[in-house]
């Protein structure tokens, strides 16, 4: 995350729960995880960086078009 030069708030949206990534989030306040099938929008409202993996991209495109 220092690589990517995030300082604000950030939500690392994934497909599937890992715990490698969940438990290195946890050394940076303002990052969080959540999962493509649970976020919603006040999630991504209230951060302002999402990184999105593509299997959780697929799953969120995925979810827009039944609604």
């Amino acid at each position: 995350l220092n690589n990517l030069k995030v300082k604000v708030s950030a939500t690392i949206v994934m497909q599937h729960p890992e715990k490698d990534i969940q438990r290195a989030v946890r050394n940076f306040p303002h990052v969080r995880t959540a999962l493509a099938k649970d976020i919603n929008a006040l999630e991504v409202l209230e951060t302002k960086k999402i990184l999105i993996s593509k299997d959780a991209l697929k799953v969120l495109q995925e979810r827009l078009v039944r609604v």
